[in-house]
């Protein structure tokens, strides 16, 4: 089940709940793993984590993998590699996956400079804007976490900032802003089509990631 408000279905006992911050992650990931509403459920926080439940709703969780699309800040990081927040471990050494920090900043980093600068200043791998909160919220209400992000966009790639009028609070897409904005500037065109195409590049690594995550028992 792909949650779209802050209230999500009942808890299940040893459940896992997926955070996604975008319907579009969360769609991706729902085709992939295709979630039984009763040991694997996907819920969107939204941007920024503006749509996260009630503590209640993840009593009982088994965990939450806060999982979606991340910046890359490591200029050594490639289109659609897949970052965890944690040593990989003994286990899992023969992914593909690669340990670092993801840092969560409250505003969209956009630019190679603004994403240089964090690196150097944090020492993170990736940066996203809901990582954090999602691990606050899963420490209060005594729930294991895990972060696992995709690289969409590489260390030396910018974003334009006008994406981020793009998405509403509950993580969907504002079509008809896309499309104002688009028809004022076409020249967006061409990088918005490589976009998604790294996206969904990303989204693909990061469902395999978390099947193997699934599959290997790994979490918690």
């Amino acid at each position: 089940m792909v949650g779209a408000h802050a209230t999500i279905a009942a808890p299940v006992a040893g459940s896992l709940l997926i955070f996604t911050a975008l319907r579009f992650e969360a769609d991706a990931l729902n085709k992939a793993l295709r979630p039984d509403g009763q040991t694997l459920r996907i819920h969107v926080i939204g941007p920024s984590a503006q749509n996260m439940p009630k503590n209640g709703d993840v009593a009982g969780c088994q965990g939450i993998i806060m999982a979606g699309l991340a910046g890359a800040l490591d200029p050594a990081l490639h289109d659609g590699e897949v970052v965890i927040d944690q040593p990989l471990g003994d286990t899992l050494q023969d992914t593909r996956w690669r340990p670092g920090g993801i840092h969560t900043s409250d505003r969209l980093v956009a630019t190679p400079a603004a994403k240089a600068a964090l690196f150097a200043s944090t020492g993170a791998a990736v940066v996203d804007m809901e990582t954090a909160k999602a691990r606050a919220f899963a420490e209060r209400a005594g729930v294991p976490f895990l972060a696992i992000r995709a690289v969409s966009d590489r260390a030396d790639q910018p974003l334009d900032p006008a994406t981020v009028s793009w998405v509403t609070p509950a993580g969907g897409l504002r079509a008809g802003k896309v499309a104002a904005t688009l028809l004022r500037r076409p020249a967006m065109v061409p990088e918005l089509m490589r976009l998604r195409r790294r996206s969904n590049l990303a989204m693909r690594n990061l469902a395999e990631a978390i099947r193997e995550i699934l599959a290997r028992s790994l979490f918690p």
